[in-house]
């Protein structure tokens, strides 16, 4: 193998020479790019001209309408202006999609490849059955790869004697699994070919009496029934923890050469934190190190299993590319799974992440770091600075100084100085080196070291997110592959619990990042990150923030649905245009890229219906910032990984099965009774008032989100499967639904009360009328409404000549308006009251010493009685001009009479 920037004793970090046949290609996925750049501006300047509408309507109307309609117009403003951040920053990764393939067959020959650890990481033998990890583990065993350049390692988080049980099965029956595998060139996963879901395998149908199938039957009953039995038990250790253990299983005692196993279980003690999935990945990286110490490293989760063989020969196109190596930190594959139904209602394809986003930053500075399916060098989780060796960055310091960063192990450090492996040694490590790995596996191991700086890091429920950012911080970069057969596939959710369990954790450490001083619109901006490589990671990280835009949206609108306050223009209105565009241009975008990615019509409508998360999101958001604060701390929570029958037949079935989610069930239930409520309530309004001009846009939006909440209205009304909403959950959501219509209904009313009553006051003084004329102008009765064509101000003083003192239309220039008119009383309690003669009368002295206007108006203004006044021929005996009453919220049905069609159409004023 050619030189690159290893000793000569063989460097895991070494590269090929350059090629005349390249090992991988890559291209801008046209026309996509121009077709996103060309929606974006359009939707850009529709959503500039909501924006604009939203604005200006608050800032000019908001001193006319009702302290309740002002405050609903501001919170919708916010709304979009959130929104409308989050679509712009989320743009970067359509900016520049980009797609790659890989050309393993031009690789070297197996003697050129670089040894590859593989980490799978398991957590909990009950959510997560010991028998689907081993089926991960024989898989990742069976990769295309050479035996001896080739080490799993099982990380068991839980400290489950069954785990090691199975690993030790399961070890035995890859023994025959893996020549079977290679004679006949079949898939690696054992499950799919031979019991599954109740079809014969594949393995029974090649031949009865295969020697492997009846050995995986043996090794699943032996697994089962010890899980059944409890012997071995479930967990070992007691309350307070256990200690670590290191076990390595290797094939001398068998015929076949098998790649080597290691289990690892690390120590945990409840007064000493174990960084959850980073710690133990962090842990097999010291312990690797000191057994196998390949350079490149495979990170799976337990039911994320190798479906390519070919995955580890393709990533290493990437790898050994002297092109792009020194600067590649890890090679990302997609999350794919196999157990979508084809009604996908819980959006467990994940489209939208691994079709779109991660081929957008791509074509940036690389994927992020996605938590399993990832080839990562192992130079760049040590800190190594992109384009050298932790070997020659360790060099010029001191052995004291490698340990303040690495710890006190003199095996581990002399790892590090000696170079990384190029080849594995087929034997069992010595006793010194699994009592050293066993040091490394403790708990206290990392105190008064940086190893919250190295490797994976901690701080965080998201770790991958976390550590991409930071590698990519540093200068790295990455590769994102998405081969036309799937390299992993998992287990998918068919529950509604294990999506929001996903949602909240995914969500924690999204907006954990968003809000830290590593925030990637401050912080990212001063690493090597480009400027759109930083958007794309603000939009992740501020993701979250959308069910707050959702929220608003399901809320307000309906609410002010049912008190009639409009919040959209009206139906026949210009502007109504611009929200409808800004709305379907989403719709239709979304649409568009479930199209062309292979989806149908039913995936873009479960991803309207399910994507955004809301209970999930909102619940968790709240979790974070108590956690910013320091009130509550964060969990990592473990998916369960088992199905069920009954749940994937609900799945084809587009049921949803809300078993086991508990009240993170209560703000969508209540989001669908409000929206319930308003459509219904707010039909009956329109009916009733004619408005249906003015409410057309909230009527939609309420049908809309009563349309997409269906199945949770089915669920709480009509199922009586296990799946449906808990009974409790239901009285809960109702209850709650209806304290929250009347706290709305009293805050409207006391809000209106304090704008009535407070400022200005609705009247001044005591029981005996007014008192004095000091304070703010609002209590010394000087206050103005202006409409457009009338100027109403009112003043009680006893000489009405003051006006001219305090009016700013009057001071110095005398030029005063038309008309005054004022609108309060000088009165007492002691006098007679007579309302509205003796505010007309006052009207009357007032203007008679300020603009003494030969004609007055009462209420009404209207310019034909300007026309009727000056006719000479009526002038001299009119006067005055009555015009008829009218009413505006009159119904079809006038049941009332309210029109008062006999006075004003037929009787008296006809008469007159």
């Amino acid at each position: 193998m050619a030189g690159g920037r290893g000793d000569e004793e063989g460097d895991g970090n070494r590269q090929l020479p350059a090629r005349h046949a390249p090992l991988h290609a890559g291209r801008v996925q046209q026309p996509r790019a121009a077709i996103n750049r060309l929606l974006m501006l359009v939707h850009s300047a529709a959503l500039l001209s909501l924006l604009y509408y939203r604005a200006t309507h608050l800032l000019l109307h908001r001193s006319k309408w009702p302290a309740a309609a002002a405050l609903a117009w501001a919170l919708m403003l916010a709304a979009e202006l959130l929104g409308s951040f989050l679509w712009a920053i989320s743009q970067a990764f359509r900016w520049r999609p980009y797609a790659r393939d890989a050309f393993p067959e031009r690789l070297p020959g197996d003697g050129h490849l670089p040894p590859i650890d593989v980490f799978l990481c398991t957590a909990d033998p009950v959510t997560e059955p010991a028998v689907g990890v081993m089926n991960t583990m024989v898989a990742a065993m069976c990769l295309d790869y050479p035996v001896e350049k080739l080490s799993v390692y099982l990380s068991d988080d839980g400290g489950s004697p069954l785990t090691l049980f199975a690993a030790r099965e399961a070890y035995r029956f890859a023994a025959a699994w893996l020549p079977f595998c290679k004679k006949h060139k079949l898939p690696v996963r054992p499950r799919r070919h031979t019991s599954l879901h109740g079809v014969v395998g594949l393995l029974a149908m090649i031949t009865s009496s295969s020697r492997a199938a009846l050995l995986y039957e043996d090794f699943k009953r032996r697994v089962t029934t010890a899980a059944m039995e409890g012997s071995p038990p479930a967990r070992r250790g007691g309350d307070d923890g256990y200690p670590a253990e290191v076990v390595v299983l290797q094939d001398q005692e068998l015929n076949t050469r098998l790649p080597r196993l290691v289990y690892v279980s690390r120590e945990k003690k409840k007064t000493i934190p174990h960084h959850f999935k980073a710690g133990a990945l962090n842990m097999l990286l010291r312990v690797s190190s000191l057994i196998s110490n390949a350079p490149y490293i495979l990170a799976l989760d337990c039911d994320m299993y190798p479906n390519n063989t070919m995955s580890a020969r393709q990533a290493m196109c990437f790898h050994l590319d002297p092109r792009v190596s020194p600067l590649l930190a890890f090679v990302q594959f997609p999350q794919q799974f196999h157990s979508i139904p084809k009604n996908d209602i819980y959006c467990a394809e994940l489209r939208e992440p691994f079709r779109i986003l991660w081929c957008g930053c791509d074509g940036l500075r690389g994927p992020f770091l996605s938590g399993t399916g990832f080839y990562i060098k192992r130079e760049a989780l040590y800190g190594a600075t992109p384009g050298s060796t932790i070997k020659e960055e360790l060099q010029s310091k001191e052995l004291f100084q490698c340990k303040q960063y690495f710890g006190q192990s003199n095996e581990f450090v002399s790892s590090l100085l000696s170079g990384l492996q190029s080849s594995i040694p087929n034997q069992n490590p010595p006793s010194r080196i699994l009592q050293e790995a066993t040091l490394l596996a403790s708990c206290a191991y990392e105190n008064d070291t940086r190893w919250v700086q190295i490797g994976f890091l901690y701080g965080t429920v998201a770790e991958d997110f976390y550590t991409g950012y930071h590698l990519h911080g540093r200068g790295w970069r990455s590769a994102y592959v998405y081969p036309p057969v799937p390299a992993f596939l998992g287990t998918a959710p068919t529950r509604v619990h294990e999506t929001l369990i996903q949602n909240k954790r995914w969500a924690s450490g999204l907006l954990g990042l968003a809000f830290s001083r590593f925030c990637p619109l401050t912080y990212g901006m001063l690493s090597k990150n480009s400027v759109l490589q930083c958007l794309c990671y603000a939009s992740l990280a501020f993701k979250p923030l959308e069910s707050l835009v959702i929220l608003c949206y399901t809320t307000i609108p309906p609410l002010c649905l049912l008190k009639g306050i409009p919040l959209f223009p009206q139906a026949t209105d210009r502007w109504f245009l611009v929200f409808a565009s800004v709305y379907a241009s989403s719709l239709c975008h979304l649409l568009w890229e479930n199209i062309s990615n292979g989806g149908s019509l039913r995936t873009w409508w479960n991803e309207c219906r399910f994507s955004h998360g809301l209970p999930s999101r909102n619940r968790k958001a709240n979790r974070v910032f108590l956690k910013l604060v320091g009130a509550v701390d964060v969990n990592f929570d473990v998916t369960s990984k088992l199905t069920d029958e009954e749940q994937i037949q609900n799945c084809e079935k587009g049921m949803y099965d809300f078993r086991g989610s508990g009240y993170m069930l209560l703000p969508l239930a209540i989001v669908t009774l409000i929206n319930l409520t308003a459509l219904l309530g707010g039909m009956t309004r329109i009916i009733r008032q004619s408005s249906y001009n003015e409410m057309f846009g909230q009527f939609s939006l309420s049908f809309y989100v009563t349309l997409i909440t269906y199945p949770v209205i089915e669920a709480m009304s009509i199922r009586k499967d296990e799946g449906r909403f808990p009974t409790s959950i239901t009285l809960w959501s109702a209850f709650l639904t209806m304290m929250l219509l009347l706290l709305y209904e009293e805050f409207e009313r006391g809000v209106t009360t304090a704008a009535m009553e407070g400022s200005p006051p609705a009247r001044r003084g005591g029981d005996d009328g007014p008192r004095g004329s000091s304070g703010p102008p609002w209590s010394r009765g000087e206050h103005k409404i202006t409409t457009p064509g009338l100027r109403l101000t009112g003043k009680e003083e006893d000489d009405p000549t003051s006006f001219q003192s305090w009016c700013p239309q009057c001071a110095g220039t005398y030029v005063l308006p038309t008309l005054f008119i004022n609108l309060s009383l000088i009165k007492s309690f002691i006098v007679d009251k007579v309302y509205g003669m003796s505010t007309f009368l006052n009207m009357q002295r007032v203007s008679s010493l300020i603009s003494n206007a030969p004609y007055m108006c009462w209420i009404v203004i209207c310019t034909q009685t300007t026309q009727c006044h000056l006719d000479p021929r009526v002038s001299p005996f009119l006067a005055f001009v009555q015009f008829p009453q009218h009413f505006h919220n009159i119904p079809k049905n006038d049941i009332y009479c309210a029109e008062h069609r006999e006075p004003f159409r037929v009787s008296s004023m006809t008469g007159f």
